[in-house]
């Protein structure tokens, strides 16, 4: 007798115009699964060395396959008072029969009722799949149960719409509940659902990266939709399947398919009741916890790669929260605090270091997550994550004026926020040098503020802002070794003049950038000019210059406009191509208008332009001849980017 049970069914919306549904039977209660497909419905069973499958297709307009043989009763299943006419009978494969049927049309039983594009490529993907399958499995006449040599899955699909890629997809689901019966071998059928589907990423997540291997990149791609601000045991945007993808950086990592078939069929007797007691059991696995922090660099670098080596393209990968943060100058020790969620992707920082110094710094977590935080960081030119060292000095490499910093938890400690991890940067001048003339240091931006862009819809969201203050400043002994470049200082001297299409690309890059949102239309109108004399004394000005752009973030469009007229002069103080402005004296406003789409009035804010161009503004700037690109940072937060283009073409004019 078949006992059979209905479970869930997923789909990652916009994938089709229309549906299809994959059910999986394994002869036992509650065991169904489901996954989105086109054009197709198939039954599968897998008997003792044996295995046949049942194709269907409904409503389809398409050519129907030729009988291969008479109409016969189908093979034990839910629905087995069909008819079925076999299209592939006993085929040898690894020592596993292998046959293929059609249901037949309930109102004319003679006739085939499915769509034959899809026939032969499903022989060839269980041909492909089993024998690879058969070496995994336990046995292969124990299925865990009530027949013990059976195992049966049915997949079914409706629909007219057919794309190029749904053979492919379809194959890729045959592989994926094929390896479900590998499983089963090991008595691991599929998890009663509980809150959230905490078992689901491995369950699911694991048959999803064994179909990818032999039809990678399909569509659907559920690999696409892992969440960076969900916990890995908790992917509810895509109902766990996204979970592959932790399975697919293990094996870029170099970890066999054997390897990671052996901890899955290890899970046995081991599911969750709920995503706490999965995040419980993750804390104590070692093959879990010190692959994740890996994992959570490679996906923010985007090189997560297919079997093929195509990369996996993530849908979310921009809601991992990037921030740029300048760390000033003058010697001292400055705080900077990220927040970290476990088994998430939570937060990368990118940090602009000072040249001519001499920088460590550690980090620390609250003591009950301490143990089990990690801090990786990279140079941004680079692919290479280093781990920093946990309660020592890290040193910053002298050749080195930008790190990206990524903090992860593996912590079974159950939080209900994100919680701090605290980077704390010593900053110290190098040997002196002799000076002739003694000057000051340059005025710094003690205390740069960011603000989180938090998306309350999504995964923890983060209540404090992150910040670099000042714990202490070294008393000032008059050296001089902060002075910028002679040559980046007279590169920048000059009049200059807004250079509108570079300051679009640039802009777009910029803000792209530091943002969760997708930037497109970028458009700016009006004019600019920054006059710098010999003496450093400067004036920018802003004529009814309008910068306009649309946006998405978060299922939300949105439009906006900024406006600025006004104007800001005053002397500026050098640094290593940064500098900032010395009792600046600005007149004007800054603008910002916002329509949200379907959110009525538009959102209007007005800002006096000293708030965003004045003394608590440190500019970025890369002068070459006669090109200038600026990126002001207020309170350490990217705020702005212009590019210019030399008035009259002479270096130092």
């Amino acid at each position: 007798m078949i006992l059979s049970g209905q479970g869930r069914r997923q789909r990652i919306p916009g994938t089709f115009k229309r549906g299809c549904v994959t059910y999986l039977n394994f002869k036992a209660p509650l065991l169904w699964t489901s996954t989105f497909y086109s054009t197709l419905a198939v039954i599968l069973l897998m008997m003792k060395f044996h295995l046949s499958i049942l194709v269907v297709c409904v409503s389809n307009a398409l050519a129907l396959v030729a009988p291969r043989a008479a109409a016969v009763d189908c093979p034990p299943n839910k629905l087995d008072f069909r008819k079925c006419i076999p299209y592939v009978e006993n085929k040898d494969i690894d020592d596993i029969s292998f046959s293929l049927y059609t249901w037949t049309k309930t109102e004319a039983p003679d006739s085939p009722s499915a769509d034959s594009e899809y026939l032969k490529p499903l022989q060839l993907a269980a041909a492909t799949a089993l024998p690879v399958y058969a070496k995994l499995m336990k046995t292969k006449t124990d299925f865990n149960e009530p027949d013990q040599s059976v195992c049966s899955i049915r997949v079914a699909g409706y629909g007219l719409d057919k794309e190029q890629g749904d053979v492919k997809s379809v194959q890729q689901s045959l592989a994926h509940e094929l390896y479900h019966c590998v499983q089963r071998t090991f008595g691991i059928g599929q998890p009663i659902p509980t809150s959230r589907l905490p078992n689901n990423w491995w369950f699911e997540g694991s048959a999803e990266y064994f179909g990818n291997i032999f039809f990678p990149n399909t569509n659907p791609a559920h690999m696409q939709h892992y969440h960076p601000r969900f916990p890995l045991y908790a992917q509810d945007p895509s109902i766990g399947y996204a979970g592959a993808l932790f399975f697919q950086h293990l094996s870029n990592a170099l970890n066999s398919d054997e390897v990671i078939h052996k901890w899955v069929v290890g899970r046995k007797d081991t599911e969750s009741s709920t995503p706490e007691s999965e995040q419980q059991k993750l804390s104590f696995d070692n093959f879990i916890t010190k692959a994740f922090p890996s994992f959570a660099t490679q996906f923010t670098d985007g090189l997560i790669r297919y079997q093929d080596y195509t990369p996996v393209v993530s849908t979310y990968q921009a809601e991992t929260r990037y921030k740029e943060l300048i760390l000033p100058r003058k010697p001292g020790v400055y705080k900077f605090t990220t927040w970290v969620y476990p088994f998430t992707i939570l937060s990368k920082v990118k940090m602009t270091f000072p040249t001519k110094r001499k920088i460590t710094f550690i980090y620390k977590a609250p003591d009950a997550q301490d143990s089990s935080t990690v801090l990786r960081y990279r140079k941004v030119t680079d692919t290479t994550w280093k781990t920093a060292a946990k309660g020592a000095d890290n040193k910053v490499d002298d050749d080195c004026s930008e790190l990206l910093f990524l903090a992860t938890s593996t912590s079974g400690v159950v939080v209900t926020e994100p919680f701090p991890v605290t980077l704390t940067f010593t900053v110290q001048r190098k040997a002196p040098k002799k000076r002739k003339v003694k000057r000051d240091d340059p005025v710094d931006n003690p205390i740069p503020t960011v603000n989180p862009q938090d998306n309350p819809d999504l995964g923890p969201s983060v209540n404090d802002p992150e910040e670099i203050t000042v714990v202490s400043l070294d008393p000032d002994d008059g050296d001089d070794d902060e002075e910028g470049d002679s040559c980046s200082n007279k590169c920048i001297v000059g009049t200059w003049n807004l250079d509108i299409p570079s300051m679009q690309a640039f802009l777009t890059e910029r803000l792209s950038g530091v943002s969760a949102a997708t930037i497109t239309n970028l458009a700016v109108t009006g004019s600019s000019s920054l006059i710098v004399k010999a003496s450093l004394s400067s004036n920018m000005t802003f004529n009814s210059l309008d910068i306009g752009y649309d946006g998405s973030a978060s299922g939300f469009s949105f439009h906006t406009v900024i406006d600025i007229t006004g104007s800001v002069a005053g002397t500026i103080q050098l640094g290593d191509n940064a500098f900032t402005w010395v009792d600046p004296q600005s007149q004007g406003t800054v603008k910002t208008t916002t329509t949200v789409q379907g959110f009525g009035d538009p959102i209007e804010m007005d800002l006096p332009v000293e708030k965003q161009y004045g003394p608590t503004t440190q500019v970025q700037y890369t002068c070459k001849e006669n090109k200038l690109q600026t990126s002001g940072y207020v309170n350490g937060a990217f705020t702005w980017a212009y590019s210019w283009t030399r008035e009259g073409g002479e270096v130092g004019a």
